[in-house]
């Protein structure tokens, strides 16, 4: 870890002066205020220390990550355009200006900001501005590539040259990033069922234990709850900080037609769910879990609709390279006519593609605005990379670049990202055969316990008939378990596995970069599995226990 950089990042000169200005005065201040508190309420002096020092060093931490994180989510954008606008014969000055009027590269636009500020309000030499911000960025693929820059303009290579070149060397840095946080998933994936079966096995031994302890069962079971809902959000937390930045879905305040079914559906199968669990909890005898499942089956719906949304967006985006190339060539050949261009190009077979495609030249041909016939373009994708790509191909294209270049950029940088994209679809589709085992595991585990703890309160609260051998095994029974209501730890362990199906779905869509309605299908189905253990469990582990009835009268 550099500590000087994070320092740098962090808006200080120096480790020392981060320090000096900020951790020490953090540190100081909690305990002074630890030193305060102590005669009050130790536990709280206790806590007030902790946080204190974990703020001081986690804060300039966090700041260096959330903007790492920020550049290393726009890089291929970035580059993108760097190289299709270079395309223009523009200085790196015109370069520079471009890349910091865009919202869309979040922290890469205001380092080129900050780049422009050095070389025009400090009249520094412009590869000296590129390697003083890349001494001070967060991402090591941008410094390198500011480094780089920088030698470039010392020796006068060309600007789009250079530019060229750098759509391989930035995209395969990007892609070896992208490689080492697919790795760390997996990390998180093993450390998550490692957890869960670990857990699963202590709340099996707690609730045996109030054979022996006097404490409750509820009380235990409430327990295991919270751990599960911790370890679940932590997991999930983690998984959202590490996963690439590459969602399916582009997120844009309008949506095409079928995401609108989908957000309709998906709020009548809530407000039927609503409607039918409490009635079915508290009106039928039906199991818990079987009322939950009957209640959630209405989402299967726009989870189905979600899903095929997706696939039917992932063809989209695997069809865009091919498409950006044909119109970008047809572009060039009419002298920069895009509408001319839009037209020629229907007689080529673009799958999904074909209709926007007619609908984008019927906006243009009607003299919409341009900008924002190409953005009902992305929005008709519904694609997070077509919305993005095909703005930078717009956009560059109506400034005067190359087309036929723009379009060989652009094709060749989607195709790059999409066999990432694989590694990572891959990666979920194998995570979701884990996460159903690890769920079917502990919904045994649990619901067999249940079983054997029921049935040994029932064993030991059965009448004893004076002998002093048995006399003795009441005294040091606990009387808990007399107490103990298997219908509610029941309940709570049926709370505990739809929590844990939520989360684990949730985690799954998050890892491949799809719509959060599609994980409603997994979602259903893992309640299902659960609903059915509860059912066949019970009986079968009832079934292979010996029958302790009517014992004591026996002995």
């Amino acid at each position: 870890m550099n500590l000087k950089k994070i320092s740098l990042v962090a808006g200080y000169k120096s480790t020392k002066d981060m320090f000096l200005r900020f951790m020490a005065p953090m540190i100081g201040g909690a305990i002074i205020a630890s030193g305060a508190m102590f005669f009050f309420s130790k536990f709280i002096a206790l806590a007030l220390l902790i946080a204190g020092f974990l703020l001081a060093f986690l804060y300039p931490y966090g700041k260096f990550s959330t903007k790492k994180r920020s550049i290393d989510a726009s890089l291929h954008l970035f580059i993108t355009y760097s190289g299709t606008i270079s395309t223009m014969k523009i200085s790196r000055q015109q370069l520079f200006k471009k890349i910091a009027e865009k919202g869309m590269f979040g922290e890469v636009s205001n380092v080129a900001e900050k780049i422009l500020y050095l070389s025009r309000g400090w009249k520094l030499r412009f590869s000296e501005s590129c390697r003083r911000m890349g001494a001070r960025v967060p991402s090591q693929i941008l410094a390198d590539f500011f480094d780089r820059f920088a030698v470039m303009m010392d020796f006068g290579q060309d600007l789009e040259v250079f530019l060229a070149e750098e759509q391989i060397a930035v995209l395969n840095d990007y892609g070896t990033e992208y490689r080492k946080s697919l790795e760390v998933i997996r990390f998180l994936q093993d450390l998550f069922i490692s957890l869960i079966v670990a857990l699963s096995f202590i709340l099996a031994i707690a609730l045996l234990a109030p054979l022996v302890v006097d404490i409750s069962v509820v009380l235990i079971v409430q327990g295991a709850l919270l751990a599960f809902f911790v370890v679940d959000g932590i997991i999930l937390f983690m998984i959202i900080g590490f996963v690439p930045p590459d969602k399916i879905f582009h997120g844009l305040k309008e949506s095409n037609p079928a995401q609108e079914w989908i957000k309709r559906w998906f709020i009548i199968a809530v407000i039927i769910g609503a409607i039918a669990i409490p009635v079915l909890v508290w009106q039928t005898e039906w199991p818990f879990m079987v009322c939950i499942v009957v209640g959630i089956l209405p989402l299967l719906l726009p989870g189905y609709l979600a899903s095929r949304e997706e696939k039917s967006v992932l063809r989209r985006d695997r069809l865009f390279p091919v498409y950006a190339r044909t119109l970008g060539a047809a572009v060039e050949v009419r002298n920069g006519g895009v509408i001319s261009a839009l037209k020629s190009t229907q007689i080529h077979d673009f799958g999904l593609l074909n209709k926007m495609s007619i609908d984008l030249y019927s906006r243009l041909r009607l003299g919409s605005d341009k900008y924002k016939s190409w953005y009902r373009f992305a929005v008709d994708s519904g694609s997070h990379l077509i919305y993005h790509f095909s703005r930078i191909f717009s956009e560059s294209i109506y400034m005067g670049g190359n087309a036929h270049k723009i379009g060989d950029i652009i094709s060749g940088n989607v195709m790059k990202l999409l066999s990432l994209r694989t590694l990572r679809l891959q990666l979920a589709g194998g995570m979701r055969g884990a996460f159903y085992g690890s769920l079917i595991g502990l919904g045994s585990v649990m619901y067999v316990t249940v079983e054997i703890s029921q049935q040994l309160v029932v064993l030991f609260s059965q009448p004893l008939e004076g002998t002093d051998a048995f006399s003795f095994v009441n005294s040091i029974v606990p009387q808990a378990t007399d107490s103990a209501d298997f219908a509610r730890i029941v309940m709570f362990i049926g709370i505990l596995l739809v929590a844990h199906a939520g989360a684990s779905a949730a985690i799954l869509k998050f890892i491949d970069g799809g719509s959060l309605y599609a994980a409603l299908i997994d979602f259903v189905l893992m309640v299902g599995v659960c609903a059915a253990m509860s059912l066949v469990i019970p009986g079968m582990t009832e079934g292979l226990l010996p029958d302790f009835s009517g014992v004591w009268q026996a002995t």
